[in-house]
């Protein structure tokens, strides 16, 4: 083989190399990494942490701890989780802790289905330490009815 069919050669080779790895990764679905997509660290402070429950009508609830990093209002923290689009209509408590009476509050919020958000007076801000329950509306117009019928018995 002369130096002339052994550079042409490793040209084809090469070529073949690169076209051969293009359409691996189209076959495989791979895209190149672009450090300009990842997102940068935040060095936001973390204020404390909520608990979010989500308890479906089937299914296994789910809690999770979430940090507060900024002020977040109780319509914020549903859309972070997810609420909306789990649940259509929702029964949301917040609790806290009085610190002075080391009671726990209560604080029911109602949500509008039709707007998909809380009543604006209801909208609390979420503090270190508050839980956030949400769990389906069982109140739709049939059972109102059959309430309003039977005076509540079950």
């Amino acid at each position: 083989m002369t130096t002339r069919q052994s550079k042409k050669y490793l040209s084809v080779l090469t070529a073949f190399i690169v076209c051969l790895t293009c359409l691996g990764c189209q076959t495989m679905n791979l895209t190149p990494v672009n450090n300009s997509d990842t997102p940068a660290p935040t060095n936001k402070k973390v204020i404390g942490q909520y608990q979010m429950q989500l308890i479906p009508g089937f299914g296994k609830p789910t809690v999770e701890k979430v940090d507060i990093t900024e002020p977040l209002s109780v319509q914020d923290a549903l859309e972070a989780a997810g609420a909306p689009s789990k649940f259509r209509g929702m029964k949301i408590t917040l609790g806290r802790v009085v610190k002075d009476a080391g009671q726990l509050l209560k604080l029911p919020i109602d949500y509008e289905v039709s707007t998909k958000s809380i009543r604006p007076e209801q909208n609390y801000q979420v503090l270190p330490g508050d839980t956030i329950t949400v769990s389906p509306n069982r109140s739709g117009s049939i059972e109102k009815v059959i309430e309003s019928l039977t005076g509540g018995i079950n």
